[in-house]
């Protein structure tokens, strides 16, 4: 049960609204802690439809992993109807806090809407650290021509154990694309596999009288422009929490300006 400050209406939790009066309906610190061991006992009997209410309405609160978990519900349409702008609003609610997940998947959704917005959330979930984002990341650089920054984003794909960027680096090795042409580097990440996946048979099959030899990470050509065009674009997009965590880690970097 829940109680409206407005109206006074006291029922069922259905939206963020009242259903009543249409104020917002804004739970009370207990009522939000009642809402949280529900959840927690709801996860335990495994009750996916009391789980989702509880998200539904912890998201509706501004808890960042509700907002996530709920949006994550809506996008699969898991035990609720499938919404993607609804799993969009809410991935982006979490992605106003600086959480490198929603950001992610926030861009991803956006992707149908927004093309500029879709490619500032990606790349600011990848200088978060989002490993998700690596793998897309690395395909937007390439899609534009800049390999070298493709190449340094496939491998921190890869050294997230990524198959499909393991194999892509082997390639990149093998063929010079965006990195230093070297067999031995190709091999040292094909080695990574105890059988080589299908797409990769082939090349492994060239190298395979090659002695491995470990690469150097490769370096991302110009950082700090990337920093500094998406601070830019954080302004565009009024997106401020991560206009300061740019902000910061740019400081953080030494940048005196």
């Amino acid at each position: 049960m829940f109680t409206c400050n407005r109206c006074g209406y006291a029922g069922p939790y259905v939206d963020a609204t009242c259903p009543m009066c249409r104020a917002k309906l804004t739970p009370s610190a207990a009522e939000l802690d009642t809402v949280r061991r529900s959840l927690s006992e709801a996860l335990e009997r495994g009750d996916v439809a009391s789980i989702a209410e509880c998200r539904h309405i912890l998201a509706d609160a501004g808890d960042t992993e509700a907002q996530k978990d709920y949006a994550s519900m809506l996008e699969h349409g898991k035990v609720v109807t499938q919404d993607l702008d609804g799993a969009m609003r809410y991935f982006g609610l979490a992605a106003q806090k600086n959480d490198a997940y929603a950001c992610y998947r926030y861009s991803r959704l956006l992707s149908r809407t927004s093309p500029a917005g879709s490619r500032f959330w990606l790349l600011y979930s990848s200088v978060l650290g989002c490993k998700e984002a690596y793998n897309a990341t690395a395909a937007l650089f390439s899609g534009e021509g800049k390999e070298t920054v493709a190449a340094y984003y496939c491998s921190l794909a890869a050294a997230c154990e990524d198959t499909e960027a393991i194999v892509s680096m082997a390639k990149r090795y093998a063929t010079g694309q965006g990195v230093v042409q070297n067999d031995g580097f190709a091999k040292w990440y094909l080695d990574r596999f105890t059988f080589p996946p299908i797409d990769a048979l082939k090349l492994a099959f060239r190298l395979r009288g090659v002695r491995p030899e470990e690469p150097p990470m490769p370096k991302h050509p110009d950082y700090d422009g990337l920093l500094y065009a998406l601070l830019s674009d954080a302004a565009d997009l009024g997106a401020d929490a991560a206009r300061l965590s740019l902000v910061k880690l740019l400081t953080e970097r030494g940048d005196a300006k």
